[in-house]
């Protein structure tokens, strides 16, 4: 067996406790800006009642950054037993997405980089499902 100098372990050991907090930093960061992109769209759907090929890009935007936060949470699928959501209008479910991201903003920062929470992962796949339902069934 090798025996690697104690300074060594050491500064392994802060480069990845460094490489660990940026990653939460940037689990912030998409949090904070899916949250972001949320509002913009509800605002802008509630003044002008459609999507413009912005608005578009936008839900893919979200979309992708809720699966990249999912992953980063370690869920795995986003079938799991949960309660269905079926708002009512797109005004509806742009208000749901914009309270969930919210919420998944506010539970990451409470969790912080150590654990996993439930409520995060509940609320991305919650997200998730609707901004796919967005997608699909907009007109």
């Amino acid at each position: 067996k090798l025996d690697v100098p104690d300074s060594f372990k050491e500064g392994l050991a802060k480069r990845r406790i460094k490489a660990e907090e940026e990653e939460f930093q940037e689990l912030i960061k998409r949090s904070e800006e899916a949250l972001k992109l949320s509002d913009e769209l509800t605002k802008k759907f509630n003044e002008s009642k459609s999507f413009s090929t912005e608005d578009t890009r936008k839900i893919e935007r979200i979309e992708k950054l809720i699966k990249k936060i999912r992953k980063d949470l370690g869920a795995e699928n986003d079938d799991e037993d949960e309660k269905e959501i079926t708002p009512s209008s797109l005004s509806a479910t742009l208000t749901i997405i914009k309270e969930k991201s919210a919420s998944l903003l506010a539970e990451i920062k409470k969790t912080g980089r150590f654990s996993i929470s439930v409520v995060a992962v509940e609320s991305s796949n919650a997200i998730l499902k609707l901004v796919r339902m967005l997608r699909f069934n907009k007109k």
